[in-house]
């Protein structure tokens, strides 16, 4: 079996990633900010572009 690993987009990230959050807030009993307000917090941010340079450069296995 052979696995063909895709490019993760930035968008895949921060629509996981936000999904995860509003789950949390759930779980905190809390109400989430907006997507466009938790999109603008300093660390929303970083975490985005760190996640995206670890995980957004994968290649499919067909170009190793």
């Amino acid at each position: 079996m052979t696995f063909k690993l895709q490019p993760i987009s930035m968008e895949e990230i921060i629509e996981d990633f936000y999904t995860d959050y509003c789950m949390d807030c759930d779980d905190e009993g809390v109400t989430p900010l907006k997507k466009s307000e938790w999109m603008n917090l300093k660390e929303v941010r970083q975490s985005m572009i760190n996640i995206h340079s670890l995980f957004g450069k994968v290649r499919s296995s067909d170009n190793v």
